[in-house]
């Protein structure tokens, strides 16, 4: 995440003392700029005290902020807890997409990627045993069926991750391909495992 200070209101603790001031005093708007700086500061805190919070609001910040999830923007801007201005993909032609890929989703495509490893790693040793101890070969495709089993459920939750992540629709696209394809090798694993049995016997 990159986040940069571009612009802000000068003198941010004295426009909202002023605004303070006027709410809760007689003085005239033009007299506003004649107090001291030492009565501003004292008024402000007193209202801020009270909870009357909205002479903040004459103050601002503006951030640019870059190299996040999509998802992330959206809930930023779904709160409204600021005005934002965000990169709009109607308008902008992203020909080399730089994707951030949110952080619950790359730990389960990790948990998915390790558990299709394991089971085909299974299989391999399996198939290698076959030739020469037939018990172990069958003991080693019943860790494949657990296996696959382990990543049906992994493989559904992060399938329902991805299309709840807010995420720009190509990546989505991209990520429910490839997780796809993973669990499509283990669903291949385990008919090799059927067909080993069989050989097994």
């Amino acid at each position: 995440m990159n986040v940069k200070l571009i612009g802000f209101t000068p003198h941010p603790e004295i426009i909202p003392a002023m605004a303070a001031k006027l709410t809760h005093s007689k003085t005239k708007p033009e007299n506003l700029e004649k107090s001291s700086e030492k009565e501003l500061a004292l008024l402000l805190e007193q209202v801020m005290k009270l909870g009357h919070t909205s002479v903040v609001e004459h103050t601002t910040f503006t951030f640019t902020i870059s190299d996040v999830s999509r998802s992330l923007t959206h809930q930023l801007v779904r709160h409204r807890i600021a005005s934002y201005s965000q990169q709009s993909q109607r308008y902008v032609n992203l020909n080399e997409p730089n994707y951030v890929i949110p952080p619950k989703i790359e730990k389960g495509l990790i948990d998915v990627s390790e558990s299709v490893f394991d089971v085909l790693t299974k299989v391999r040793k399996s198939i290698i045993s076959l030739g020469f101890n037939s018990e172990q070969s069958i003991k080693l495709t019943k860790e494949v069926d657990d296996g696959e089993r382990k990543v049906d459920f992994l493989y559904r939750q992060l399938d329902l991750d991805i299309i709840t992540s807010g995420s720009e629709l190509p990546l989505i696209l991209t990520l429910r391909d490839i997780v796809q394809h993973l669990e499509d090798l283990v669903d291949r694993a385990v008919e090799e495992a059927d067909l080993i049995r069989i050989l097994a016997l």
